[in-house]
């Protein structure tokens, strides 16, 4: 079967996004930012939210699955074609505030890894499975990622329904990034000292813009600060368990999966009620194929992935309206976003 694009644009809308130099920066003046709008699709809440919901290694159950995709669609709503506040987050209960907050300041992690710094697979840093040697009381920061440069990155993420992060917040956020001294991946041998990894505070946050109450912001606040712990990271592992936990939690929906060829490739798509999810066929293959394990250390997985992922292109007449991104080879789409040839 071959598929192409419907086009349209009713599942895209904007949000602010503004980059601070330093956290007297961001406390300070607006003038010192850089500011421009992206456009998302909607199909992008489901999909980050069902990899955000990915930890320790363990399998999402459909009701979960469900948990953290609604927990972010029903904190924002479309107007005037920007992405605004809800009334039903601002307007929940103080703790039912905060978790969705937290949950909206994972979700712009995701957003702003992937638009601003090209990084395809973002990973939970605070992961039981990683070798991390914290003091006592000490707090990690929230996900490590490489570009598609092998730059590496530390975010920190935070959310609030104000229109900015408290100082004390992100005070906190820069020790928790100050915390990490290094970090080396085994796989490659590479070690990333402090000076040598990007770092950003990410700030989930709702202010007026362009005459629209409330419109969905997302700050990047680079701490500039030096770290203290050493780390390690196995990136072929933690590749291997960012596609194993997606499929996983398709293989729960008790769905029957089917091969559908996109442009002159395929993939393999579930139907759930609402929304379809695809996988690039060959990194599927590549998961499944029992190739990667404990045994080999998932070797050279990760460099595999990156060669299938350059070959990975979509018909150039798509357009990201009613699919979300797919920098990493799974897709989010609405029932009919795919019409037949």
């Amino acid at each position: 079967m071959k598929y192409t694009v419907r086009k349209g644009d009713k599942h895209m809308n904007k949000l602010i996004y503004e980059y601070f130099t330093s956290t007297s920066a961001y406390s300070g003046s607006h003038s010192k930012v850089k500011k421009h709008q992206l456009k998302i699709s909607r199909y992008n809440i489901p999909k980050y939210a069902i990899l955000n919901g990915k930890y320790n290694g363990r399998k999402m159950s459909y009701d979960t699955k469900g948990f953290y995709s609604s927990i972010c669609k029903m904190a924002i709503k479309k107007k005037n074609g920007y992405f605004s506040i809800s009334e039903d987050y601002a307007n929940a209960e103080t703790s039912y505030k905060i978790a969705i907050s937290f949950a909206m300041g994972m979700l712009a992690a995701r957003i702003i890894a992937n638009n601003e710094y090209k990084i395809s697979r973002l990973y939970h840093f605070t992961d039981s499975r990683l070798n991390t040697r914290l003091k006592r009381g000490e707090m990690a920061p929230d996900w490590f990622g490489l570009d598609n440069k092998g730059n590496a990155y530390l975010f920190e993420s935070k959310g609030t329904i104000s229109n900015r992060i408290s100082s004390d917040t992100v005070d906190h956020a820069k020790n928790q990034l100050r915390n990490v001294k290094s970090v080396t991946v085994i796989s490659t041998g590479i070690k990333y000292n402090y000076t040598g990894i990007q770092k950003h505070v990410i700030g989930s946050c709702f202010s007026k813009y362009d005459k629209v109450d409330d419109v969905w912001h997302i700050h990047d606040v680079d701490p500039e600060e030096d770290g203290g712990m050493e780390f390690t990271i196995n990136i072929d592992k933690e590749c291997f368990k960012y596609y194993q936990t997606f499929i996983l939690s398709m293989e729960l929906l008790n769905i029957p999966y089917q091969r559908v060829d996109i442009g002159n490739q395929y993939y393999y798509r579930w139907t759930d009620v609402n929304e379809k999810y695809y996988i690039f066929g060959k990194i599927y293959d590549l998961i499944k194929s029992g190739n990667f394990n404990e045994n080999n250390s998932y070797s050279n997985l990760n460099n595999r992935v990156d060669q299938l992922l350059e070959k990975m292109k979509l018909p150039a007449h798509i357009v990201a309206d009613d699919i979300s991104t797919y920098e990493d080879g799974i897709i989010v789409s609405g029932l009919d976003a795919f019409a037949n040839a």
